[in-house]
């Protein structure tokens, strides 16, 4: 015949582990909600960085092609200064010419008049050349 004394053991111990089972049960679901929310946390960190991120792209993307501009700009005005320095060589050297074609000039002038003061004496009687 079965003992009472183990029987009631047998259902306590049946009680103790149905109830150890719902604590595992109850402390899996505060676990899992608690996974669940730390998991919505991380989705909104997530989108959060993501839109820092994008910012962050969109920023270096304008400083980009702002550097870009700079950059064509300066080789445009490194192109316009080497064209005014060659014509500025240019026009120096023109005007050199034309300093020596005046001096060439006033010299054969002064020569003329020379020549023409030893020729025409009487022209020039009263005049202070």
């Amino acid at each position: 015949m079965p003992d009472n004394g183990a029987l009631t053991g047998a259902l306590m111990l049946g009680q103790q582990l149905e109830r150890y089972r719902w604590e595992d049960q109850f402390t899996s679901v505060r676990a899992t909600n608690q996974l669940i929310a730390d998991y919505n946390l991380l989705g909104k960190q997530h989108t959060e960085l993501m839109q820092q991120h994008n910012k962050l792209v969109e920023g270096y993307n304008k400083l980009h092609g702002l550097a870009l501009e700079s950059e064509a700009e300066r080789k445009r005005s490194a192109s316009l200064v080497k064209e005014l320095t060659e014509e500025n060589r240019r026009r120096a050297a023109a005007f050199e010419m034309l300093q020596l074609d005046l001096e060439r000039v006033t010299n054969e002038l002064k020569l003329l008049r020379t020549r023409d003061r030893q020729q025409n004496p009487d022209f020039y009687r009263f005049s202070d050349d």
